[in-house]
């Protein structure tokens, strides 16, 4: 039997310098996997650092969670009316069946004089809402609401509220959900906004640590010369070339010379290096928080 042996071609280089942090830490958790990291507890943490710093106009920022919430989790209080931030840490993105459980536990505690109705409901979850979700947020009529609600309130609402009793969809309910539960008030926040919003607090650099864009490979000096750019660090090379040999020396014979070809060389290649770190911190990707 004869083996056919067959090249494994080289692994491709990164693109991206190794940093001693990346050796001795490996590779930092992007932000966006890092939320995936934390437990129901931990992200009603998460979300009331967020809350309590995005608004400054907030009066007062409580964490509800747990039982007797009443359908509630991190509630922002303004001088007239609140917010409702309501974390949901699921494995997966939001469904409509778990947005709707939510929705009618507010509609039910509403309506029985708990509270008043919010002014806005925000759902916070790491993975956001799935696409279904997302239609039923995007539409602020509050028809496929109230179809969705209808729909399957014997089935998750009715012993999903509370579990002391059952809560009959009578039509003094329905009456409420349809002429008093403004619809347009419920959304979500996607995760990337999450980070964003949650960067501006003074927790982020705890959470999430400290960030920097990765330095870019120093690229090689192509084989053609720019003379529009270097031609002022080149002709300065080839003067002190020439002074030391007591000679001409230009580019075209510069081979004849291996040092001082080398020398061009690694100039020009640190000519590029340095255009490339100039555009890097220009465009402000120093180390800083995410």
């Amino acid at each position: 039997m004869q083996l056919t042996e067959t090249d494994i071609a080289d692994p491709v280089p990164a693109a991206d310098m190794l940093s001693a942090l990346d050796l001795t830490k490996g590779m930092p958790i992007t932000p966006l996997t890092r939320l995936t990291t934390m437990d129901s507890g931990t992200w009603e943490d998460f979300t009331l650092e967020l809350v309590s710093c995005i608004r400054p106009t907030y009066q007062k920022v409580v964490r509800c969670g747990g039982g007797g919430d009443m359908g509630r989790d991190v509630v922002a209080y303004k001088q007239n009316g609140w917010d409702n931030y309501q974390c949901k840490y699921y494995a997966d993105r939001l469904s409509v069946a778990d947005a709707v459980l939510e929705v009618a536990k507010l509609i039910y505690y509403s309506y029985i004089g708990e509270y008043e109705l919010p002014d806005a409901y925000k759902f916070v979850s790491p993975k956001g809402a799935g696409v279904q979700l997302l239609k039923l947020l995007n539409d602020k009529t509050g028809s496929t609401w109230r179809k969705e609600i209808y729909a399957r309130w014997e089935k998750i609402c009715k012993n999903g509220i509370t579990a002391k009793k059952e809560i009959v969809l009578d039509l003094s309910l329905k009456d409420y959900i349809e002429k008093k539960v403004d619809f347009s008030i419920f959304d979500e926040i996607p995760p990337i906004k999450l980070i964003e919003l949650h960067s501006n607090t003074p927790y982020h650099a705890i959470r999430f640590g400290i960030y920097h864009k990765k330095r870019p490979t120093p690229p090689k000096a192509p084989m053609e010369i720019n003379w529009k750019e270097e031609q002022g660090y080149i002709a300065a090379l080839l003067k002190a070339f020439s002074q030391n040999k007591n000679s001409k020396l230009e580019i075209d014979n510069l081979t004849e010379h291996p040092s001082f070809a080398y020398e061009m060389s690694s100039a020009r290649n640190n000519f590029f290096r340095l255009k490339l770190w100039i555009s890097f911190h220009k465009t402000g990707c120093r180390r800083r928080a995410f």
